[in-house]
């Protein structure tokens, strides 16, 4: 463990040496432009004064664009327009905080962000622009997902010996749904704003279709099961003149994974992964059973490496709205050179892992080991089958612009996965995510103090709000439907929100008169 601190020290030195070297922050700066264009010409960050794109003088030239921009005056001259600080508060803080503990209560049940329903609360209601608001929805879910962690780590299966999250899955997922991303990523960068809502009001629509028929079958299921055991429990069994109700077994109300091996039987709560006496005595399956009941480490470490390599090629390369810390230009070998270096080195793991997966599958058939309801079994075809899905839905993240949790929760709902291990094993996957893109925003200079260290507050909170409530419902009620219903809630309020913001922009770039076709993928971006 000291070896790893000490390189991680090496590193943060490393690339707070880095972030002193200089780079073309303002590359609109001398550029001509109109003043009924001054957004699309100069950015957020400039003014139109006199047919150029120049720094500010005063909070007045920011406000005719933003009305919460103000001219953030420095030394060196280079006054720059900025979203106001936190405080003193206005109504759009405060109805943005109360929407933020709400949606972030609700995403928490479901294992997801909530990141696509806040960013366009930020631009709409507490006037950020889409790249000011992205840094902050990343720092919300941060503060979130370090909370979900807290609760979700100590947890164990509802039936079985092992923890809640399914580390072996989130091993496989986690590189592939960056895979996907990546290239999503550059996809955005060219499609048309309008081509990306449509897309996003289709992909969004059809998954929370999806999801919400999950939901409503495994709540279907789960009231027969809960009627069927209420009928039972009103007959008394009347032994020796002594009144006693009848023990009733209550299946489990996870569906068991499509690719389950044939004739392999899912046990009840109380049991454990006995498949025979034999089997049982066996002491390579004793051995599988020892190993699943703890944490991974070692795939712990591959997938810490794994961050560290997309957030420092990230950084070098420029990416998240910022620019390279070293002055990569967009376009140029260097630059095509750090994009392309992450692939075959996350490929290989990718391969390493699923290899690692196949053969402890075969592992397990040989020794008779029982798969409970809701395990992914890893098979031949799964191997290859489930990380292919992820890569895409990596991919429909990163050019969609949304987080990875709105698509990887319903893709292992849709493999049956048990409710409770998705809510937990998605949380898990955002906190990669969401620590190394807020960790680059950092580095950057990205993030305003004041909003981020807020933000990270509520998301902390809300997380905390929404897992108490949770654990209650599903004490309460034992539905484990409720958490799919959560995720349903938060995919239909994301749809609705994504898809009005970009409306509205679509509308304000028609009046600008900007550019409605595909853009260069090093075309300068809004700050």
């Amino acid at each position: 463990m000291a070896s790893w601190q000490h390189s991680f020290a090496i590193l943060i030195a490393f690339l707070s040496l880095l972030v002193g070297v200089s780079w073309a922050a303002y590359p609109q700066l001398g550029k001509s432009c109109r003043s009924d264009t001054q957004e699309h010409d100069c950015s957020a960050q400039l003014v139109c004064l006199k047919g150029s794109c120049e720094f500010c003088q005063v909070d007045a030239q920011c406000k005719e664009t933003f009305s919460k921009y103000v001219c953030d005056i420095q030394d060196n001259h280079e006054n720059t327009c900025q979203h106001k600080g936190l405080f003193p508060m206005d109504s759009g803080d405060v109805w943005t905080s109360f929407c933020a503990i709400v949606l972030g209560a609700l995403a928490a049940g479901g294992g997801i962000g909530g990141g696509g329903a806040l960013v366009p609360i930020l631009v709409l209601v507490d006037g950020f622009t889409p790249a000011g608001a992205v840094p902050l929805s990343k720092a919300f879910i941060l503060g979130a997902s370090l909370v979900n962690l807290h609760h979700f780590y100590p947890k164990r299966h509802p039936t079985a010996d092992r923890p809640l999250i399914d580390y072996k899955t989130a091993a496989l997922f986690v590189p592939t749904q960056l895979l996907g991303t990546q290239i999503g990523v550059m996809c955005n960068r060219i499609w048309p704003g309008w081509l990306i809502t449509v897309c996003l009001i289709v992909f969004l629509s059809f998954i929370t279709k999806k999801t919400y028929k999950k939901a409503m079958d495994l709540h279907a299921v789960e009231s027969r099961a809960s009627d069927v055991q209420s009928e039972t429990q009103r007959l008394i069994v009347k032994e020796d003149g002594v009144a006693r109700r009848p023990r009733v077994y209550t299946p489990d109300l996870a569906r068991p994974s499509p690719s389950a091996p044939k004739g392999s039987e899912s046990s009840d709560a109380t049991s454990s992964h006995t498949p025979g006496s034999t089997a049982a005595n066996s002491e390579g399956l004793q051995a599988i059973l020892k190993r699943e009941a703890q944490v991974p480490w070692e795939d712990m470490k591959v997938l810490a490496g794994v961050w560290v390599l997309v957030v420092f090629v990230s950084l070098l390369r420029g990416g998240e709205g910022s620019g390279s810390v070293v002055g990569v230009r967009c376009g140029t070998f260097v630059y095509w050179m750090l994009y392309l270096l992450p692939f075959p080195i996350v490929g290989a793991v990718v391969l390493v892992m699923g290899n690692k997966l196949k053969q402890l599958h075969t592992k397990k058939d040989l020794l008779g080991y029982t798969y409970h309801d809701g395990d992914v079994v890893w098979t031949a075809d799964s191997i290859v089958n489930y990380p292919a899905m992820c890569t895409l839905a990596g991919f429909g993240s990163g050019a969609l612009g949304i987080g990875g949790g709105t698509v990887t929760s319903p893709l292992m709902l849709h493999l049956n996965m048990n409710a409770q291990v998705v809510a937990a094993t998605a949380s898990f996957m955002i906190l990669f995510t969401s620590s190394s893109t807020t960790f680059q925003f950092m580095i950057m200079g990205v993030l305003m103090p004041s909003y981020a260290i807020w933000f990270m507050l509520m998301g902390s909170c809300s997380a905390a709000l929404g897992q108490y409530v949770i654990s209650w419902l599903l004490k309460k009620y034992r539905k484990q439907s409720i958490i799919v219903f959560c995720i349903t809630a938060i995919l239909g309020i994301s749809a609705v929100a994504l898809g009005l913001d970009g409306f509205v922009q679509f509308i304000s770039d028609i009046i600008a008169g900007r550019r409605l076709w595909f853009r260069s993928i090093c075309h300068v971006r809004d700050k």
